[in-house]
């Protein structure tokens, strides 16, 4: 069942493949600077795109495999929670969640690509300022002394680590790939199985939804801890999802998901560990 666990652990595995694929960059740009005298940058960008490319081929499907594995998990938790309380609901997917998971695979796929190309135009762009610095150590001492190889191993480095940059957002921040990666990957299996629940709920024509509890939340949805909200705002007295989220419920990173909520759900496992009072 989808839980919070699954989700960690789902993101956990995606952000491992682009951290790796970091560290292969690294390695192989101080490689080249530091083992050879005459760099060609356009085949070591030939080795880069390799790398990235094999990085694609295992991220994608595991991608894909996770997203679509969350979603029809958190469907079948409201058919669950509707079933343990002897009421009827179809566990099938219906055309409209079809298209709607296929609409968030491809986004989340997309917007891995824009990062993945955001990586090569950095990294040539690292490969060319060191190259520059190279030539420079080698005019200057007409050979690479052991000590002007460290500079450049740590000047790689250093450049890597402050201008290898994968995105940056809408807000002017600059994403590293491994930290884009993670909050990605955290973000949109969170979004999937929020939908999955939602959609579902109200095709059974329920309207209330639970907000996940757990220690180690921020000031934004920390508030929202375990709360019961609208999903549609018709049922007065409760705070609606849209708003919980205009104040910072479900930011990028977050941790929280919902769940199913109904006097007619009785308590049954979640996969999350929520405190007595707030189980469903």
């Amino acid at each position: 069942m989808a839980s919070r666990k699954s989700i960690e652990e789902a993101t956990k595995k995606i952000a491992g493949l682009f951290s790796k694929l970091s560290n292969n960059i690294q390695t192989l740009i101080v490689t080249a600077f530091v083992t050879r005298r005459d760099i060609d940058i356009p085949t070591a960008m030939v080795g880069v795109a390799e790398l990235i490319r094999r990085t694609e081929a295992k991220a994608y499907p595991l991608i894909e495999k996770e997203l679509r594995w969350h979603y029809t998990s958190s469907q079948l938790e409201v058919t669950n929670a509707m079933r343990s309380a002897g009421l009827t609901a179809t566990g099938k997917l219906s055309e409209q969640q079809i298209i709607e998971l296929n609409a968030i695979i491809s986004d989340t796929l997309n917007d891995y690509g824009e990062a993945l190309r955001g990586v090569f135009n950095s990294t040539q762009k690292v490969m060319t300022d060191v190259r520059k610095a190279r030539l420079e150590a080698i005019f200057l001492e007409d050979r690479l002394q052991d000590t002007t190889l460290k500079e450049l191993k740590d000047r790689i480095i250093n450049d890597l680590a402050r201008d290898f940059t994968a995105i940056v957002d809408k807000g002017g921040r600059e994403w590293k790939l491994d930290v884009y990666a993670e909050m990605l990957a955290r973000t949109r299996t969170r979004e999937v199985t929020n939908l999955a629940m939602t959609t579902r709920l109200k095709m059974e024509g329920y309207d209330l939804v639970q907000v996940s509890s757990h220690g180690g939340g921020c000031d934004m949805c920390s508030p929202y801890d375990g709360q019961v909200l609208s999903m549609s705002g018709a049922t007065q007295g409760y705070v609606t999802v849209d708003e919980a989220e205009r104040n910072g419920l479900f930011h990028p990173n977050c941790k929280h998901r919902l769940l199913p909520y109904h006097i007619e759900f009785q308590q049954f496992d979640t996969g999350i560990a929520l405190p007595d009072q707030l189980r469903i």
